[in-house]
């Protein structure tokens, strides 16, 4: 007995190490501008769409969903480069329109874009091209995300900082000076976002280059930018931060944008809170995603109208370049047939060690099956709440449609 249960476990290194080998080579997907076009680049080489600039991308087994403005600047969404969507509705000035976020759940598109019109800016949020009802008061609509059957969105109104919660305020924050929520995201039940205060306030081109300045940094009238978690301060940031994007993975909480370091604006990352400048010359960074472990984070840097867009992977940076103005505004990265991990965190498989069940939220899928670290198949199932109550404890292989793989560990 003890020599099979030595082979199981050999076994199971085995698969681990197929899994690792394979998905040490992911394919690595940026959206943004090149050269004034809409483009993405697959591994580094770029290829354009029919538009002006990809802002975000979201697979669903072998679609592509992009969205971005097109020619006109107004935003759309494209389904494996083909329209599917135009997001119109009211009197816009078509230079003042983004798209700020997008993600595909249960077959519907959800997408947030802040518009320019005669009244002022609004921010909208609209699912398979019409607009929802509940966010008429909201001014910038900046991240959406879904948990199970609810609906999280960050932004603001002209007086609050807001994440909402099935189009209610959750979490509001009072600023002095411009206050707004930039991203979001909900993880195991608990609602981690980022932002805080913008715009005013003295030591705006202050020198930041360690935790320690940041925090010397915040006596100037303001709260400074923020990473939160469930209406409380987990993190400070920066003074200033402009283009926040977080990201939680395996308990650690990333985030990247833009501050200004002695009176140039750099493109910063940070890991639990502690910050790593990308690049010291001119430059912001725009979308960042975690994949096995790995942070990938793109942008641009350089000189309006010389940009390169870049990719920055574990301190090592490259640049994507080309004459002209580039820039990378998102970053999706895919294994082969391994894992799908993306800006949004795309697929949520939790509790893992697991008792009684696994439950699988954010893809869809036909078919779930799990192996044992033998490799024999021990369960099919089309629901997304998998029961493993009677499973003996030990590792085993979960597949969704030859698409994602995960490992769990059953563990009573």
């Amino acid at each position: 007995m003890k020599k099979l249960y030595n082979f199981s476990v050999a076994m199971a290194l085995l698969i681990l190490c197929a899994i690792s080998v394979k998905a040490q080579n992911p394919d690595v997907y940026v959206g943004g501008i090149l050269n004034i076009q809409a483009a993405i680049w697959e591994n580094e080489v770029p290829r354009t769409i029919d538009g002006s600039e990809v802002n975000t991308i979201v697979t669903v087994g072998e679609d592509f969903y992009i969205a971005g403005l097109d020619k006109d600047y107004s935003p759309v969404v494209w389904k494996n480069d083909e329209l599917l969507y135009s997001l119109n509705e009211g009197d816009y000035n078509y230079f003042g329109r983004s798209v700020s976020s997008m993600i595909v759940h249960e077959g519907d598109v959800y997408v947030t874009t802040i518009d320019l019109i005669s009244s002022g800016f609004i921010g909208r949020l609209w699912v398979n091209g019409v607009v929802v009802e509940g966010y008429e008061d909201a001014i910038e609509l900046y991240a959406v995300v879904i948990d199970g059957d609810d609906i999280y969105v960050a932004g603001r109104t002209n007086e609050l900082a807001v994440i909402w919660k099935n189009a209610e305020p959750l979490y509001t924050y009072d600023s002095p000076y411009t206050g707004l929520f930039a991203d979001v995201k909900v993880v195991d039940g608990d609602v981690y976002y980022v932002g805080g205060d913008f715009g005013g306030g003295a030591g705006k081109n202050a020198t930041i280059k360690s935790k320690d300045d940041v925090i010397v940094n915040q006596d100037n009238n303001r709260n400074s930018i923020n990473v939160w978690k469930n209406g409380e301060v987990i993190y400070t940031l920066a003074n200033e931060v402009y283009g926040a994007k977080i990201v939680v993975s395996d308990g650690n909480v990333y985030a990247c944008g833009q501050i200004p370091n002695g009176g140039v604006y750099k493109a910063v990352v940070w890991i639990n809170g502690e910050m790593n400048i990308i690049t010291d010359v001119w430059s912001g960074a725009h979308g960042l995603c975690v994949y096995n472990n790995d942070l990938y984070v793109t942008g641009f840097m350089g000189n309006d109208p010389e940009l390169d867009a870049f990719i920055w992977k574990n301190g090592e940076l490259s640049t994507l370049t080309s004459p002209g103005y580039d820039m990378g505004y998102c970053i999706l990265v895919m294994g082969d047939n391994t894992s799908v991990e993306e800006i949004n965190d795309y697929c949520n498989i939790y509790p893992n060690p697991a008792d009684d069940y696994v439950l699988i939220e954010g893809v869809e899928f036909e078919k779930a099956v799990l192996y044992n670290s033998l490799g024999q198949l021990v369960l099919t199932t089309t629901s997304n709440r998998i029961d493993v109550s009677s499973l003996e404890s030990g590792l085993y292989l979960l597949k969704l449609d030859d698409n994602i793989t995960r490992n769990i560990i059953v563990k009573h």
